[in-house]
């Protein structure tokens, strides 16, 4: 897995000790039979188990500099990190530099979502000539590439845009403007597909600050997220916390745990102010959304790092990821950071004591994820296959017989296969890995699917 194979690198990279990375799988078997004159379809049975503390490594901070409202994505054994441009013609940069990395340390810069002559005929730079395009966030979506993005329009307010590509790397194609507004700018697009049904949404921010009160939007997106679905966007939040200031920005939505978690940013940019925050809603993706009161921000500045922020969430080998870019004080240009998201017994996300972690201080203790292990019974080896799973919640999941063709069902916005030991591309994560497709038993609700690290 991916951690542990940071693990090795830093060890020899850096002649740091090594650091033993220890995930606990607890093993939970029920088989189940059948009176029936047909082969019973086996059962499994998952059971979920306390959070344990796992020590894993994660590169100093900052990891990239010159990268600013990072967008992170994974896809195969690499990461791609996609990052806001100003620019004049005369620089030759392009929009939206993009960067690749095996291993969160070393990175290469592999392209630009546009290239100065090949920038949307839409776009116009302000009046100082700068062309600004503004937090991109890029997802593999119905087989290509889409990237959201905000840039100044001919009237000279932000839109939001859209374009595609097949790689992660481009070339990518304008596909024109998702959403403008009249008489105000609106960025920050970020995108979210719903697990519950498979619905894709966009979300992003009104950018009347410091005038008015700012509000994160939601609506829905076409499958093929290119257009948005007819309708009124809903709101989610809006500052109204000391610790926000005049704005919230940077929308970054998760669910975890029947849990929808809306991360977002707050106060203004690159000063001692600027911060994390997070607001839930336990009922649906539109809302209502819950600021829990008393927390503040759960990542800020510290004496090290200013002005935290325009984060992205990402679920790398099971452990929450933060993406986020800060200043180092002193420092101009904000730069890529990542840490580790750590969930309390309440489902609350924390980032370290609140702070960014310290470049020497490498080494971050979190609880892991729940897990279990699952065992196919009823039959040999031969006959069946057991995983080493990773799961959130309890319950008897039934798989098909093995004489059965492969199932394929719609669940959570992706085709999966069914059956023993298919192998199966997950597109939002953009890896290889055993799959076995299942309904849960006691309620009906679909088709679940099941992750495996390690054949047995």
């Amino acid at each position: 897995m991916f951690l542990r194979s940071l693990l090795s690198s830093r060890s020899r990279g850096h002649g740091s000790s090594s650091v033993l990375l220890t995930t606990l799988w607890l093993v939970a078997m029920m088989i189940v039979a059948s009176a029936s004159s047909q082969v019973p379809s086996p059962l499994i049975r998952v059971a979920a188990t306390d959070a344990a503390t796992a020590q894993s490594t994660l590169p100093p901070n900052p990891i990239l500099s010159r990268v600013a409202d990072p967008s992170v994505l994974r896809a195969g054994r690499f990461f791609y990190a996609y990052s806001t441009s100003n620019f004049k013609d005369s620089q030759d940069v392009g929009a939206m530099p993009v960067y690749r990395s095996t291993d969160l340390i070393h990175w290469t810069r592999v392209g630009q979502i546009f290239r100065n002559d090949h920038l949307p005929s839409w776009t116009a730079p302000d009046q100082t000539g700068i062309h600004k395009f503004w937090g991109p966030d890029v997802h593999l979506i119905g087989g290509q590439y889409v990237a959201y993005y905000s840039a100044l329009d001919r009237r000279g307010q932000f839109s939001v845009g859209v374009a595609t590509a097949p790689h992660p790397w481009g070339p990518f194609r304008d596909r024109g403007i998702v959403r403008r507004e009249s008489g105000f700018g609106i960025i920050d697009p970020s995108f979210f597909r719903d697990p519950k049904d498979g619905a894709l949404y966009l979300l992003w921010k009104n950018n009347v600050n410091p005038d008015k009160p700012t509000d994160i939007l939601l609506q829905r997106l076409r499958s093929d997220g290119l257009r948005l679905v007819r309708g009124t966007p809903t709101r989610l939040i809006k500052n109204t916390l000391g610790w926000e200031g005049a704005v919230v920005e940077a929308p970054t939505l998760v669910y975890r745990r029947g849990v929808y978690v809306l991360f977002y940013s707050g106060n203004a940019v690159s000063t001692d102010h600027y911060a994390v925050g997070f607001a839930r809603s336990a009922d649906r993706v539109t809302g209502p959304y819950e600021k829990p009161g008393g927390l503040g921000p759960i990542l800020r500045s510290d004496p090290e790092f200013v002005g935290p922020g325009g984060q992205t969430v990402l679920r790398v080998d099971g452990q929450w990821l933060m993406f986020y870019h800060a200043q180092v004080r002193g420092s101009r240009p904000r730069d890529l950071m990542v840490d580790k998201i750590w969930w309390d017994s309440a489902g609350l996300p924390h980032v370290n004591d609140g702070t960014p972690r310290n470049a020497e201080a490498a080494t971050v203790a979190t609880p892991s994820a729940p897990a279990a292990t699952a065992t196919v019974g009823g039959a040999t080896p031969a006959d069946t296959c057991q995983w080493v799973v990773r799961w959130d919640d309890a319950g008897v999941y039934e798989l098909p017989r093995r004489d059965q063709e492969p199932v394929k069902t719609k669940h959570r916005g992706d085709q999966v296969g069914g059956g023993y030991c298919m192998k199966h591309f997950n597109e939002s994560e953009g890896e290889w890995y055993v799959a076995v497709t299942c309904a849960r038993a006691e309620d009906g609700i679909g088709w679940m699917r099941l992750n495996a690290l390690d054949p047995v």
